[in-house]
């Protein structure tokens, strides 16, 4: 019984699936052109959200290692930026950093942004920071 029902049921699949092979017509060059182009734009939109994401991190992350190691642990600037160097690699280096009394400002080319603050008695603590860039100090132990 169970083999007679299994029967036609195969039998039936495979003749829906016969006429659907001979019936059913190829998209057109244009409609895959379109179908693929929509892919790489959301491909590419998803990845932009997912560096920017990343990116607000690093910049939050140099910009309170920076303010810590430069207004609490009273170090260099160059061994500062050696040590954020280190942990966040290349992407590091395209970073602008300005400096203000007892603030740091880093900024990713406009992609992420991040300030840190000095809170006396409490250390740096990070912030998001957006707008435009003000004018930097030239050093920032004084």
């Amino acid at each position: 019984m169970f083999r007679a029902l299994f029967e036609i049921c195969e039998a039936v699949i495979v003749s829906n699936l016969i006429y659907w092979t001979h019936t059913m017509k190829l998209p057109s060059f244009s409609t895959l052109v379109g179908i693929i182009l929509l892919l790489i734009a959301i491909v590419t939109g998803i990845g932009f959200y997912f560096a920017r994401q990343y990116g607000k991190i690093g910049a939050g992350y140099a910009a309170k290692q920076l303010c810590s190691c430069i207004y609490v642990q009273k170090r260099e600037e160059d061994a500062c930026l050696s040590d954020v160097r280190r942990a966040l690699g290349k992407p590091f280096d395209k970073a602008k950093i300005i400096y203000f009394s007892e603030r740091v400002v880093v900024d990713f080319g406009g992609f992420a942004q991040a300030q840190a603050n000095l809170t006396p008695g409490f250390g740096c603590s990070a912030s998001s920071f957006s707008g435009a860039l003000p004018n930097p100090l030239n050093n920032p132990n004084q």
